[in-house]
């Protein structure tokens, strides 16, 4: 797909670079203030390090993708039902289906970590000059753990033919990255001195494509697919040490075969340099 790229403001057309201007976006190797990883810079790494070092060391900016604006409304209405029942601290529907005996968490600082753009849950890895952090969709307890036991959940839409089965949602090659995007959050939550239930949740939300016609509604299949998680909070912290490394590197991480973005970028150069 092929983007314009427009003033945030005033949607107008506005030449780019393709690269960062705000230094502070930049990663220099023994800067003295801490660089923020987010959740899915990190993941970023995990797939293509070549691509990472671009983004991070030498400021090659990210195509911007367009939101899923059905999904993120799902996401909202979802947190306002579990809100209301955060608020009279009371077990939401779905823990009791899946007799799950849960609440839905109250904290103060629940919004902010929430807010996955702007915010998230936070946690300065002094030893190593980062601040790693990520926005959650959702937090629940263990009723009457002491200290509280949190669960960390992760709403999830899409839309497909079949029923929403565990196995194949957990197996599914394209859902791997939702697994560490859970054990990323207890990573953090771990870091900050939180104990966390050693099995997360996805909500999933399937739209119904069975129904002969939308009509003035859509329907969904909810299912609660819990998650017992197979990297450990060790696990994680090897391999934020190793992003560390190829953050501080004087060298371009090779090109990655399987990644699309390394193939566009070096077919396109090719072109060019022929001409």
């Amino acid at each position: 797909m092929i983007k314009l790229n427009r003033d945030s403001k005033t949607k107008e057309l506005k030449a780019t670079t393709g690269l960062k201007t705000q230094s502070w976006r930049l990663y220099k190797s023994g800067q003295n203030k801490p660089f923020t990883i987010s959740r899915s810079g990190f993941s970023d790494f995990l797939d293509c390090q070549r691509c990472f070092y671009l983004n991070k060391v030498k400021g090659l900016k990210d195509i911007d993708t367009i939101p899923f604006s059905l999904n993120n409304t799902v996401d909202e209405l979802v947190k306002k039902e579990f809100d209301h029942c955060r608020e009279r601290k009371i077990p939401h529907e779905v823990m009791k289906e899946y007799k799950l005996s849960a609440i839905p968490f109250m904290h103060k600082d629940l919004e902010k970590w929430r807010a996955s753009r702007t915010a998230g849950i936070k946690y300065e890895h002094s030893e190593l000059n980062l601040i790693l952090r990520g926005g959650v969709d959702d937090l629940w307890v263990i009723k009457k753990s002491n200290p509280p036991e949190l669960i960390i959940v992760d709403y999830k839409a899409q839309s497909k033919n079949k029923e929403v089965e565990k196995e194949d949602y957990l197996n599914d090659i394209y859902h791997q990255g939702y697994k560490l995007q859970l054990e990323f959050y207890r990573y953090l939550f771990v870091k900050n001195g939180f104990k966390v239930y050693p099995k997360g949740y996805f909500l999933v939300y399937n739209a119904l494509k069975s129904r002969e016609s939308l009509g003035k509604e859509m329907k969904f299949e909810r299912v609660l697919i819990e998650y017992e998680y197979e990297r450990s909070v060790e696990k994680i912290e090897e391999m934020v040490r190793d992003m560390k490394k190829v953050l501080d590197s004087k060298k371009i991480p090779k090109l990655n075969p399987y990644c699309q973005n390394c193939a566009y970028t070096n077919a396109g150069s090719k072109f060019i340099k022929s001409k």
